[in-house]
């Protein structure tokens, strides 16, 4: 029984001797996600096929596009996060999916 033992806790020996560090961990960069111009975009691309083909009332598409492009202001800007809240504000507000 020792030897059973012995023979399978040698390779988790040997794995656990190969994960010493010579230096400190390197912080890991958080996942980017999609930058918010590519959201806008997206975005304003859905509103303009939903007009053309009837599913969106040129008014609305007119105030959609007014809270979109104040999203695409944050973004120029530098501030991602607000240009995202205005964003999923804005699509919850017409009815679309966040």
């Amino acid at each position: 029984m020792k030897r059973v033992a012995a023979a399978l806790s040698a390779p988790l020996f040997l794995a656990l001797g190969a994960c010493t560090q010579g230096s400190a961990p390197q912080a890991s960069l958080p996942a980017a996600g999609p930058d918010c111009a590519a959201l806008i975009a997206d975005f304003q691309d859905l509103l303009r096929r939903d007009v053309d083909s009837g599913n969106l009332k040129r008014d609305v598409y007119g105030r959609a596009t007014a809270d979109t492009q104040q999203a695409e202001q944050a973004c120029q800007a530098g501030r991602q996060v607000q240009a995202r809240s205005i964003l999923i504000a804005t699509k919850r507000n017409y009815g679309y999916q966040v």
